[in-house]
């Protein structure tokens, strides 16, 4: 019977400064037989709540990206559309992986701040046997290439390293150091080293391998064919938030959902109603008028004329 541990992600864009070296970062959980990796080829399936063309071609786009990469055996096949609501998020069991566009903030995996959200599975030897990719559709506009909303290719493709073996890199410009819906949906030559290295192809040399220790590389491995062994402290199930995207652009009202306004080329929360209790936008405190309050000022004032008197 197969056994499968699990770990979640939602992908951070808080840029982290790592020790050492500059590089590409594995993910390996503590004392695994084999890195995590896909071990054949691997379909993808999205969810029916994306029915514009424009949008499936992005996503099929982002996967053509890593998939087609040379001297790397990882390779991706179109499966189709799934149920949404007939699918776990979590625990699916199917050797794919699975792309979720939610539009309710109820069936979304993690808090409605968040623009994605991944999770993975691994076999008892640590390879990777099952995978999801959550976006959220009820909180942000989406967009075929960030023209209207978030680039939907572009975030794809940036939490794929994910749900295909990568930590965050060490390298400014990896897709694993981008913003939300950030980096064009282009892998870097660090993106490229990496998935060389983890989905080694026969016959093709190296750039860089990570140290055994760190999980990182550190440089040039000057040209070897082999994989340096032995485990990393690297735990797939470590979490890794993805926090809301750093532009939500708008030109009118029309472009921002939950009620925001569209002030100054940005959708911003409006500001509370008097008398509620909240803050304007200025932060100031706000509460209604207390009657009695008046009165009481009013009687100590008459007071105090007559005293003078």
């Amino acid at each position: 019977m197969r056994r499968t541990i699990f770990g979640v992600s939602i992908a951070l864009s808080i840029l982290v400064a790592s020790a050492a070296a500059e590089g590409f970062c594995i993910n390996k959980k503590k004392g695994a037989a084999v890195e995590a990796t896909w071990t054949k080829e691997v379909p993808y399936f999205v969810s029916d709540t994306i029915t514009d063309p424009a949008l499936l071609d992005a996503i099929d786009a982002a996967f053509k990206a890593w998939g087609e990469v040379e001297c790397s055996t990882l390779r991706f096949r179109k499966g189709g559309s799934f149920e949404i609501d007939r699918v776990p998020f979590q625990f699916h069991r199917k050797y794919a992986i699975y792309v979720f566009f939610f539009t309710d903030a109820a069936s979304y995996p993690t808090d409605a701040q968040y623009v994605s959200y991944t999770s993975h599975g691994t076999d008892i030897n640590g390879a990777l046997s099952e995978a999801s990719i959550g976006l959220n559709g009820f909180a942000y506009k989406w967009s075929a290439d960030g023209s209207r909303g978030i680039d939907i290719r572009a975030e794809v493709a940036r939490i794929i390293a994910d749900v295909v073996g990568l930590e965050t890199s060490n390298v400014a410009s990896s897709l694993t150091r981008q913003s939300p819906g950030e980096g064009g949906g282009k892998l870097s030559t660090d993106d490229i080293e990496a998935l060389q290295y983890l989905y080694y192809k026969d016959g093709c040399a190296l750039a860089k391998v990570p140290n055994s220790a760190t999980g990182c590389s550190s440089g040039g491995g000057g040209g070897t064919s082999t994989p340096a062994p032995g485990p990393t402290s690297l735990d797939p199930g470590d979490p890794t938030p993805t926090p809301p995207a750093a532009s939500n652009s708008c030109s009118s009202a029309a472009d921002c959902s939950d009620g925001r306004q569209c002030a100054a080329g940005k959708c911003i929360a409006p500001p509370p109603a008097f008398g509620e209790g909240g803050c304007t936008a200025a932060g100031s405190g706000s509460h209604a008028s207390n009657p009695a309050l008046w009165l009481l000022l009013l009687a100590f004032l008459f007071t105090v004329r007559r005293r003078r008197r």
